[in-house]
Protein backbone atom coordinates (compact mmCIF):
# COMPACT_ATOMS: atom_id res chain seq x y z
CA UNK A 1 0.00 0.00 0.00
CA UNK A 2 2.77 1.91 0.60
CA UNK A 3 4.03 2.58 -2.97
CA UNK A 4 0.89 3.25 -4.14
CA UNK A 5 0.23 6.26 -1.49
CA UNK A 6 3.38 7.44 -2.67
CA UNK A 7 2.41 7.34 -6.48
CA UNK A 8 -1.21 9.11 -5.30
CA UNK A 9 1.31 11.56 -3.99
CA UNK A 10 2.65 12.53 -7.45
CA UNK A 11 -1.10 12.68 -8.64
CA UNK A 12 -2.04 15.32 -6.09
CA UNK A 13 0.99 17.00 -6.51
CA UNK A 14 0.60 17.35 -10.20
CA UNK A 15 -3.12 18.24 -10.13
CA UNK A 16 -2.38 21.12 -7.30
CA UNK A 17 -0.28 22.79 -9.96
CA UNK A 18 -2.52 22.62 -12.50
CA UNK A 19 -5.28 24.22 -10.36
CA UNK A 20 -2.79 26.99 -10.40
CA UNK A 21 -4.38 27.55 -13.66
CA UNK A 22 -8.01 28.39 -12.71
CA UNK A 23 -6.91 30.51 -9.75
CA UNK A 24 -4.57 32.43 -12.68
CA UNK A 25 -7.97 32.94 -14.57
CA UNK A 26 -9.63 34.27 -11.24
CA UNK A 27 -6.92 36.94 -11.22
CA UNK A 28 -7.60 38.08 -14.54
CA UNK A 29 -10.93 38.67 -13.41
CA UNK A 30 -10.47 40.16 -10.39
CA UNK A 31 -12.29 37.45 -8.53
CA UNK A 32 -11.10 37.64 -5.12
CA UNK A 33 -12.62 35.04 -3.27
CA UNK A 34 -12.83 32.59 -6.23
CA UNK A 35 -8.77 33.29 -6.36
CA UNK A 36 -8.78 31.96 -2.67
CA UNK A 37 -10.55 29.07 -2.59
CA UNK A 38 -8.60 27.74 -5.77
CA UNK A 39 -5.46 28.46 -4.12
CA UNK A 40 -7.05 26.94 -1.32
CA UNK A 41 -7.63 24.00 -3.08
CA UNK A 42 -4.34 23.95 -4.96
CA UNK A 43 -2.36 23.87 -1.38
CA UNK A 44 -4.31 21.13 -0.07
CA UNK A 45 -3.42 18.71 -3.25
CA UNK A 46 0.10 19.58 -3.08
CA UNK A 47 -0.16 19.40 1.01
CA UNK A 48 -1.54 15.54 0.96
CA UNK A 49 0.51 15.02 -1.87
CA UNK A 50 3.78 16.03 -0.58
CA UNK A 51 2.77 14.06 2.31
CA UNK A 52 1.91 10.80 0.51
CA UNK A 53 5.08 11.01 -1.54
CA UNK A 54 7.75 11.79 1.77
CA UNK A 55 6.41 9.31 3.99
CA UNK A 56 5.46 6.54 1.39
CA UNK A 57 8.26 4.46 -0.13
CA UNK A 58 7.93 4.45 -3.91
CA UNK A 59 8.22 1.73 -6.64
CA UNK A 60 7.27 -0.14 -9.62
CA UNK A 61 3.44 -1.35 -9.06
CA UNK A 62 1.40 -4.12 -10.72
CA UNK A 63 -1.46 -4.40 -12.12
CA UNK A 64 -3.37 -4.44 -8.81
CA UNK A 65 -1.38 -2.24 -7.64
CA UNK A 66 -2.23 0.44 -10.27
CA UNK A 67 -5.10 -0.44 -10.13
CA UNK A 68 -5.89 0.87 -6.84
CA UNK A 69 -3.72 4.17 -8.04
CA UNK A 70 -6.14 4.99 -10.25
CA UNK A 71 -9.72 4.16 -7.36
CA UNK A 72 -7.86 5.92 -4.98
CA UNK A 73 -7.13 9.42 -7.33
CA UNK A 74 -10.23 9.67 -8.33
CA UNK A 75 -11.64 9.22 -4.91
CA UNK A 76 -9.12 12.17 -3.97
CA UNK A 77 -9.70 13.72 -6.27
CA UNK A 78 -13.38 14.18 -6.01
CA UNK A 79 -12.75 14.91 -2.74
CA UNK A 80 -10.04 17.79 -2.39
CA UNK A 81 -11.49 19.14 -5.46
CA UNK A 82 -14.81 19.88 -3.11
CA UNK A 83 -13.21 22.83 -1.77
CA UNK A 84 -13.51 25.58 -4.11
CA UNK A 85 -17.60 24.64 -3.72
CA UNK A 86 -17.46 24.24 0.05
CA UNK A 87 -15.22 27.61 0.24
CA UNK A 88 -18.17 29.64 -2.04
CA UNK A 89 -20.80 28.14 -0.59
CA UNK A 90 -21.87 27.24 -3.52
CA UNK A 91 -24.29 24.40 -2.04
CA UNK A 92 -23.91 25.63 1.38
CA UNK A 93 -21.81 24.43 4.45
CA UNK A 94 -23.92 21.80 6.03
CA UNK A 95 -23.50 17.94 5.37
CA UNK A 96 -25.70 18.23 2.30
CA UNK A 97 -23.07 20.90 1.09
CA UNK A 98 -20.48 18.72 1.37
CA UNK A 99 -22.25 16.21 -0.37
CA UNK A 100 -23.20 18.16 -3.55
CA UNK A 101 -19.98 19.93 -3.59
CA UNK A 102 -18.56 16.39 -3.39
CA UNK A 103 -21.08 15.03 -6.23
CA UNK A 104 -19.89 18.02 -8.75
CA UNK A 105 -16.27 17.70 -8.25
CA UNK A 106 -17.00 13.94 -9.03
CA UNK A 107 -18.79 14.38 -11.64
CA UNK A 108 -16.21 16.65 -13.17
CA UNK A 109 -12.88 14.62 -12.78
CA UNK A 110 -15.29 11.60 -14.12
CA UNK A 111 -16.04 12.89 -17.27
CA UNK A 112 -19.67 12.57 -16.11
CA UNK A 113 -21.46 15.89 -16.57
CA UNK A 114 -24.36 15.21 -13.67
CA UNK A 115 -24.44 18.56 -11.77
CA UNK A 116 -26.61 19.81 -8.72
CA UNK A 117 -25.61 23.42 -10.45
CA UNK A 118 -29.65 24.41 -11.75
CA UNK A 119 -28.03 27.96 -12.96
CA UNK A 120 -24.15 27.93 -14.25
CA UNK A 121 -24.04 31.47 -15.04
CA UNK A 122 -24.18 32.68 -11.21
CA UNK A 123 -20.65 30.90 -10.99
CA UNK A 124 -17.86 33.12 -11.44
CA UNK A 125 -15.55 33.12 -14.75
CA UNK A 126 -13.06 31.18 -13.01
CA UNK A 127 -15.23 28.93 -10.98
CA UNK A 128 -17.06 27.49 -14.60
CA UNK A 129 -13.28 27.11 -16.41
CA UNK A 130 -12.52 25.04 -13.55
CA UNK A 131 -15.14 23.10 -13.92
CA UNK A 132 -14.57 22.46 -17.73
CA UNK A 133 -10.92 21.84 -16.26
CA UNK A 134 -11.58 19.19 -14.38
CA UNK A 135 -13.02 17.29 -17.29
CA UNK A 136 -9.27 17.46 -19.16
CA UNK A 137 -7.55 16.99 -16.01
CA UNK A 138 -9.79 13.20 -15.22
CA UNK A 139 -9.81 12.51 -18.86
CA UNK A 140 -6.49 12.99 -20.09
CA UNK A 141 -4.12 15.36 -18.36
CA UNK A 142 -3.42 13.51 -15.13
CA UNK A 143 -2.96 10.35 -16.19
CA UNK A 144 -0.69 11.38 -18.88
CA UNK A 145 1.71 13.31 -17.03
CA UNK A 146 2.17 10.80 -13.56
CA UNK A 147 3.12 8.92 -16.82
CA UNK A 148 5.21 10.67 -18.66
CA UNK A 149 7.45 12.86 -16.05
CA UNK A 150 7.18 10.33 -12.87
CA UNK A 151 6.25 6.36 -13.34
CA UNK A 152 8.92 3.89 -13.84
CA UNK A 153 9.77 2.56 -17.50
CA UNK A 154 9.46 -0.90 -16.79
CA UNK A 155 6.17 -0.41 -14.85
CA UNK A 156 4.17 1.30 -17.98
CA UNK A 157 2.69 -1.96 -19.34
CA UNK A 158 0.95 -2.41 -15.71
CA UNK A 159 -0.01 0.92 -15.53
CA UNK A 160 -1.37 1.19 -19.09
CA UNK A 161 -3.18 -1.53 -18.78
CA UNK A 162 -5.02 -0.76 -15.16
CA UNK A 163 -6.08 2.71 -16.92
CA UNK A 164 -6.95 0.96 -20.19
CA UNK A 165 -4.61 2.43 -22.59
CA UNK A 166 -2.34 0.29 -24.72
CA UNK A 167 0.72 1.21 -26.80
CA UNK A 168 0.33 2.12 -29.92
CA UNK A 169 3.84 3.73 -30.85
CA UNK A 170 6.02 0.95 -29.75
CA UNK A 171 7.24 2.89 -26.83
CA UNK A 172 4.55 3.62 -24.29
CA UNK A 173 5.98 6.88 -23.16
CA UNK A 174 6.32 8.28 -27.02
CA UNK A 175 2.64 6.83 -27.31
CA UNK A 176 1.24 8.81 -24.31
CA UNK A 177 3.46 12.10 -25.46
CA UNK A 178 1.91 11.64 -29.21
CA UNK A 179 -1.49 11.34 -27.79
CA UNK A 180 -1.04 14.86 -25.51
CA UNK A 181 -0.21 16.28 -29.10
CA UNK A 182 -2.88 14.69 -30.57
CA UNK A 183 -5.40 16.83 -28.35
CA UNK A 184 -3.94 20.01 -27.91
CA UNK A 185 -4.00 19.55 -31.79
CA UNK A 186 -7.65 18.99 -31.82
CA UNK A 187 -8.44 21.80 -29.33
CA UNK A 188 -6.80 24.54 -31.10
CA UNK A 189 -9.35 23.11 -34.71
CA UNK A 190 -12.21 23.41 -32.86
CA UNK A 191 -11.52 26.15 -31.05
CA UNK A 192 -10.02 27.94 -33.89
CA UNK A 193 -13.62 27.08 -35.90
CA UNK A 194 -15.76 28.74 -32.91
CA UNK A 195 -13.61 31.42 -33.04
CA UNK A 196 -14.21 31.82 -36.88
CA UNK A 197 -18.09 31.45 -36.41
CA UNK A 198 -17.62 34.48 -34.26
CA UNK A 199 -17.94 33.59 -30.88
CA UNK A 200 -16.49 36.29 -28.32
CA UNK A 201 -16.30 34.76 -24.77
CA UNK A 202 -12.71 32.62 -24.57
CA UNK A 203 -13.64 31.12 -21.68
CA UNK A 204 -17.24 29.67 -22.36
CA UNK A 205 -15.54 28.52 -25.87
CA UNK A 206 -12.39 26.45 -23.81
CA UNK A 207 -15.06 24.97 -21.75
CA UNK A 208 -17.09 23.23 -24.43
CA UNK A 209 -14.43 22.54 -26.50
CA UNK A 210 -12.60 20.69 -23.04
CA UNK A 211 -16.01 19.00 -22.40
CA UNK A 212 -16.75 17.49 -25.96
CA UNK A 213 -12.87 16.00 -26.40
CA UNK A 214 -13.32 14.83 -23.09
CA UNK A 215 -16.55 13.52 -23.53
CA UNK A 216 -17.34 15.37 -20.13
CA UNK A 217 -20.73 17.13 -20.41
CA UNK A 218 -20.08 20.26 -18.35
CA UNK A 219 -22.00 23.25 -19.94
CA UNK A 220 -20.47 26.76 -19.25
CA UNK A 221 -24.06 28.52 -20.08
CA UNK A 222 -27.68 28.12 -18.67
CA UNK A 223 -28.72 27.64 -22.65
CA UNK A 224 -26.36 26.25 -25.29
CA UNK A 225 -29.42 26.18 -28.10
CA UNK A 226 -27.48 29.22 -29.37
CA UNK A 227 -24.39 27.20 -29.97
CA UNK A 228 -25.77 23.70 -30.92
CA UNK A 229 -28.85 23.86 -32.55
CA UNK A 230 -27.55 25.93 -35.35
CA UNK A 231 -25.14 24.93 -38.25
CA UNK A 232 -22.48 24.81 -38.18
CA UNK A 233 -22.12 24.77 -34.51
CA UNK A 234 -23.88 21.65 -33.98
CA UNK A 235 -22.37 19.80 -36.68
CA UNK A 236 -18.42 21.43 -35.26
CA UNK A 237 -19.19 20.04 -31.71
CA UNK A 238 -20.66 17.13 -32.91
CA UNK A 239 -17.46 16.09 -34.61
CA UNK A 240 -15.38 17.43 -31.49
CA UNK A 241 -17.29 14.41 -29.15
CA UNK A 242 -16.69 11.60 -31.84
CA UNK A 243 -13.17 12.49 -32.33
CA UNK A 244 -12.84 12.60 -28.18
CA UNK A 245 -14.89 8.91 -28.46
CA UNK A 246 -13.31 7.65 -31.60
CA UNK A 247 -10.22 6.32 -29.74
CA UNK A 248 -6.72 7.00 -29.28
CA UNK A 249 -5.53 4.60 -31.69
CA UNK A 250 -7.96 5.97 -33.61
CA UNK A 251 -6.62 9.07 -33.73
CA UNK A 252 -3.71 8.27 -33.91
CA UNK A 253 -4.08 6.33 -37.51
CA UNK A 254 -5.55 9.10 -38.77
CA UNK A 255 -3.30 11.94 -37.80
CA UNK A 256 -0.65 9.69 -39.30
CA UNK A 257 -2.39 9.08 -42.30
CA UNK A 258 -3.23 5.33 -42.27
CA UNK A 259 -6.54 5.22 -43.23
CA UNK A 260 -6.82 1.93 -44.29
CA UNK A 261 -6.48 0.43 -40.77
CA UNK A 262 -9.39 2.77 -39.73
CA UNK A 263 -11.90 0.90 -41.54
CA UNK A 264 -10.46 -2.27 -39.85
CA UNK A 265 -11.27 -0.60 -36.39
CA UNK A 266 -14.31 -0.05 -34.71
CA UNK A 267 -15.10 3.75 -36.41
CA UNK A 268 -17.01 2.19 -39.34
CA UNK A 269 -19.57 0.22 -36.41
CA UNK A 270 -19.65 3.36 -34.24
CA UNK A 271 -20.86 5.17 -37.10
CA UNK A 272 -23.09 2.88 -38.57
CA UNK A 273 -24.85 3.20 -34.66
CA UNK A 274 -25.18 6.93 -35.15
CA UNK A 275 -26.49 6.69 -38.84
CA UNK A 276 -28.81 3.58 -37.61
CA UNK A 277 -30.38 5.28 -34.48
CA UNK A 278 -30.44 9.01 -36.10
CA UNK A 279 -32.53 7.57 -38.97
CA UNK A 280 -34.41 5.29 -36.75
CA UNK A 281 -35.67 8.62 -33.65
CA UNK A 282 -36.37 11.03 -36.68
CA UNK A 283 -38.47 7.90 -38.52
CA UNK A 284 -40.53 6.64 -35.57
CA UNK A 285 -40.73 10.03 -33.33
CA UNK A 286 -40.46 12.76 -35.46
CA UNK A 287 -37.33 14.89 -34.37
CA UNK A 288 -35.42 16.55 -36.85
CA UNK A 289 -32.66 14.95 -38.30
CA UNK A 290 -30.13 17.88 -36.30
CA UNK A 291 -31.88 17.42 -33.43
CA UNK A 292 -31.65 13.36 -33.46
CA UNK A 293 -28.27 12.99 -34.66
CA UNK A 294 -26.40 15.55 -31.97
CA UNK A 295 -28.34 13.60 -29.18
CA UNK A 296 -27.78 9.93 -30.49
CA UNK A 297 -23.67 11.42 -30.60
CA UNK A 298 -24.06 12.86 -27.22
CA UNK A 299 -25.52 9.53 -25.94
CA UNK A 300 -23.14 7.53 -27.78
CA UNK A 301 -19.89 9.20 -27.03
CA UNK A 302 -21.16 9.58 -23.32
CA UNK A 303 -20.85 13.31 -23.90
CA UNK A 304 -24.20 14.38 -22.15
CA UNK A 305 -24.77 18.07 -24.45
CA UNK A 306 -28.48 18.01 -24.67
CA UNK A 307 -31.04 20.63 -25.23
CA UNK A 308 -33.73 18.40 -25.20
CA UNK A 309 -36.39 17.37 -22.37
CA UNK A 310 -35.64 13.76 -21.68
CA UNK A 311 -38.12 13.09 -19.09
CA UNK A 312 -41.06 14.33 -21.37
CA UNK A 313 -39.65 11.24 -23.84
CA UNK A 314 -42.13 8.00 -24.80
CA UNK A 315 -40.24 4.91 -22.33
CA UNK A 316 -38.71 3.28 -25.13
CA UNK A 317 -36.99 6.21 -26.20
CA UNK A 318 -35.40 6.91 -22.74
CA UNK A 319 -34.50 2.91 -23.04
CA UNK A 320 -33.26 3.20 -26.52
CA UNK A 321 -30.83 6.31 -25.47
CA UNK A 322 -29.87 4.41 -22.06
CA UNK A 323 -28.69 1.41 -24.50
CA UNK A 324 -26.99 4.13 -26.51
CA UNK A 325 -25.27 5.32 -23.50
CA UNK A 326 -24.15 1.66 -21.95
CA UNK A 327 -22.60 0.63 -25.35
CA UNK A 328 -20.44 3.98 -25.17
CA UNK A 329 -17.66 4.84 -27.44
CA UNK A 330 -14.76 2.97 -28.34
CA UNK A 331 -11.87 1.09 -26.28
CA UNK A 332 -9.16 3.58 -25.60
CA UNK A 333 -10.68 7.03 -25.56
CA UNK A 334 -12.13 8.93 -22.82
CA UNK A 335 -15.74 8.21 -23.92
CA UNK A 336 -17.37 5.95 -21.12
CA UNK A 337 -19.82 2.80 -21.24
CA UNK A 338 -19.23 -0.54 -22.03
CA UNK A 339 -17.11 0.18 -25.24
CA UNK A 340 -18.08 -1.00 -29.14
CA UNK A 341 -15.43 -3.37 -29.19
CA UNK A 342 -16.49 -5.57 -26.13
CA UNK A 343 -19.91 -5.34 -27.60
CA UNK A 344 -18.76 -6.73 -31.09
CA UNK A 345 -16.61 -9.70 -29.34
CA UNK A 346 -19.85 -10.86 -27.74
CA UNK A 347 -21.58 -10.72 -30.77
CA UNK A 348 -18.87 -12.42 -32.57
CA UNK A 349 -18.08 -15.05 -29.93
CA UNK A 350 -21.50 -16.26 -29.78
CA UNK A 351 -21.43 -18.57 -32.62
CA UNK A 352 -17.72 -19.18 -32.20
CA UNK A 353 -18.08 -21.03 -29.19
CA UNK A 354 -21.37 -22.97 -30.28
CA UNK A 355 -18.53 -24.15 -33.33
CA UNK A 356 -15.86 -24.98 -30.92
CA UNK A 357 -18.25 -27.09 -28.48
CA UNK A 358 -20.16 -28.52 -31.29
CA UNK A 359 -17.42 -29.40 -34.09
CA UNK A 360 -14.35 -29.68 -31.00
CA UNK A 361 -12.90 -26.63 -33.28
CA UNK A 362 -9.28 -25.19 -31.82
CA UNK A 363 -9.64 -22.38 -33.83
CA UNK A 364 -8.68 -19.07 -31.86
CA UNK A 365 -11.11 -16.64 -32.06
CA UNK A 366 -9.84 -13.27 -33.81
CA UNK A 367 -11.81 -9.85 -34.74
CA UNK A 368 -10.66 -6.28 -35.78
CA UNK A 369 -7.10 -7.87 -36.88
CA UNK A 370 -6.70 -8.80 -33.24
CA UNK A 371 -6.59 -12.54 -31.25
CA UNK A 372 -8.69 -13.09 -27.98
CA UNK A 373 -7.69 -15.35 -25.49
CA UNK A 374 -10.29 -17.09 -23.49
CA UNK A 375 -9.53 -14.98 -20.36
CA UNK A 376 -10.07 -11.94 -22.43
CA UNK A 377 -13.28 -12.56 -23.49
CA UNK A 378 -14.38 -14.25 -19.90
CA UNK A 379 -13.51 -11.17 -18.74
CA UNK A 380 -15.86 -9.50 -21.41
CA UNK A 381 -18.28 -11.25 -20.46
CA UNK A 382 -18.25 -10.74 -16.77
CA UNK A 383 -18.29 -6.98 -17.23
CA UNK A 384 -21.53 -7.11 -19.10
CA UNK A 385 -22.94 -9.07 -16.23
CA UNK A 386 -21.28 -7.19 -13.43
CA UNK A 387 -22.68 -3.34 -15.66
CA UNK A 388 -26.14 -4.77 -16.11
CA UNK A 389 -26.34 -6.05 -12.25
CA UNK A 390 -24.82 -2.46 -11.40
CA UNK A 391 -27.02 -0.72 -13.03
CA UNK A 392 -30.44 -2.58 -11.80
CA UNK A 393 -29.19 -3.15 -8.24
CA UNK A 394 -29.28 0.97 -8.26
CA UNK A 395 -32.59 1.68 -10.27
CA UNK A 396 -34.32 -1.12 -7.98
CA UNK A 397 -33.02 1.15 -4.81
CA UNK A 398 -33.85 4.57 -6.80
CA UNK A 399 -37.34 2.75 -7.54
CA UNK A 400 -37.86 2.23 -3.52
CA UNK A 401 -37.99 5.73 -2.88
CA UNK A 402 -40.36 6.92 -6.18
CA UNK A 403 -38.63 7.12 -8.64
CA UNK A 404 -40.42 5.42 -11.82
CA UNK A 405 -38.12 1.95 -12.84
CA UNK A 406 -37.09 3.27 -16.53
CA UNK A 407 -36.65 6.97 -14.90
CA UNK A 408 -34.09 4.91 -12.52
CA UNK A 409 -32.42 3.16 -15.12
CA UNK A 410 -31.91 5.62 -17.52
CA UNK A 411 -30.15 7.92 -14.58
CA UNK A 412 -28.31 5.02 -13.26
CA UNK A 413 -27.26 4.27 -16.88
CA UNK A 414 -25.81 7.59 -16.95
CA UNK A 415 -23.81 8.02 -13.98
CA UNK A 416 -22.01 4.45 -14.22
CA UNK A 417 -21.37 4.91 -18.34
CA UNK A 418 -19.86 8.78 -16.97
CA UNK A 419 -22.64 10.38 -19.98
CA UNK A 420 -24.16 12.93 -17.97
CA UNK A 421 -27.62 12.73 -19.34
CA UNK A 422 -30.88 13.11 -16.98
CA UNK A 423 -34.51 12.59 -17.15
CA UNK A 424 -34.66 15.26 -13.93
CA UNK A 425 -33.79 12.99 -10.94
CA UNK A 426 -30.30 14.55 -10.44
CA UNK A 427 -31.06 17.95 -8.55
CA UNK A 428 -30.39 19.45 -5.31
CA UNK A 429 -33.16 18.08 -4.00
CA UNK A 430 -32.68 14.20 -4.39
CA UNK A 431 -32.00 12.33 -1.00
CA UNK A 432 -28.10 12.43 -0.02
CA UNK A 433 -28.01 8.88 -0.06
CA UNK A 434 -29.26 8.39 -3.50
CA UNK A 435 -26.44 10.99 -4.43
CA UNK A 436 -23.77 8.86 -3.17
CA UNK A 437 -24.42 5.68 -4.87
CA UNK A 438 -24.40 8.12 -8.25
CA UNK A 439 -20.68 9.48 -6.58
CA UNK A 440 -19.81 5.62 -6.47
CA UNK A 441 -21.33 4.74 -10.01
CA UNK A 442 -19.31 7.46 -11.28
CA UNK A 443 -16.37 6.51 -10.11
CA UNK A 444 -16.84 2.91 -10.98
CA UNK A 445 -17.60 4.22 -14.38
CA UNK A 446 -14.27 5.75 -14.76
CA UNK A 447 -12.01 3.47 -13.27
CA UNK A 448 -14.38 0.09 -14.77
CA UNK A 449 -15.91 -2.52 -12.27
CA UNK A 450 -13.12 -5.14 -12.90
CA UNK A 451 -10.27 -2.80 -11.58
CA UNK A 452 -12.82 -1.81 -8.83
CA UNK A 453 -12.86 -4.76 -7.80
CA UNK A 454 -9.91 -6.41 -8.01
CA UNK A 455 -8.52 -3.11 -5.94
CA UNK A 456 -10.82 -4.99 -3.16
CA UNK A 457 -9.88 -8.56 -3.69
CA UNK A 458 -7.84 -11.07 -1.21
CA UNK A 459 -5.74 -11.79 -3.71
CA UNK A 460 -1.71 -10.76 -3.85
CA UNK A 461 -0.42 -10.06 -6.50
CA UNK A 462 2.52 -12.13 -7.53
CA UNK A 463 5.15 -10.43 -9.03
CA UNK A 464 6.07 -12.03 -12.53
CA UNK A 465 9.27 -13.43 -11.82
CA UNK A 466 8.00 -15.48 -9.23
CA UNK A 467 5.32 -16.89 -11.35
CA UNK A 468 8.52 -17.84 -13.75
CA UNK A 469 7.05 -15.05 -16.83
CA UNK A 470 10.52 -13.18 -16.11
CA UNK A 471 12.42 -16.83 -17.33
CA UNK A 472 13.64 -16.87 -20.51
CA UNK A 473 11.82 -19.96 -22.45
CA UNK A 474 14.17 -22.18 -24.28
CA UNK A 475 13.46 -23.29 -28.30
CA UNK A 476 12.60 -26.53 -28.86
CA UNK A 477 14.98 -28.75 -30.39
CA UNK A 478 13.95 -29.20 -34.28
CA UNK A 479 11.75 -32.08 -34.34
CA UNK A 480 10.55 -31.61 -31.26
CA UNK A 481 6.88 -30.06 -30.94
CA UNK A 482 7.30 -29.97 -27.45
CA UNK A 483 8.62 -26.40 -26.02
CA UNK A 484 11.40 -26.40 -22.85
Amino acid sequence: MRPVLANLGFVLQITGILTLVSAGIGILYGENQAVIALLVTSVAFMVCGFGFNSLCERKELGYKSSCALIVLAFIMLGIIGAIPYLYLGVFGSDADGFTDSVFESVSGYTTTGLTMIKNVETLTKSMIFYRGFTQFIGGIGIVFLLILFFYPSKALTSFGKAVGYKDITGHMRKTFLFILGIYVLYFAIFSGAFILLGHQDPLNLVSIVFSALSTGGFIPINNMSQIITSFPGNLIISLAMIMGAAGFWINYKIITRKFREVFFSEIPILILILVASTAFIQLAFNFGIFQSFFHVVSASTTTGFSYMNFSGMNEFLRLFFAGLMFVGGTSFSTAGGFKIMRLVVIIKSIPWILKRNLKASHQPFRIFRREFADIEMFSIFLLAILMIAAVLFAAMIFSFYGFGFVDSTFETVSAITTTGLSVGITNISLLPGLKWILIVLMIIGRVEIIPFLIVFSRSREVDARQKGYGRRIKPAKQGNNNLS
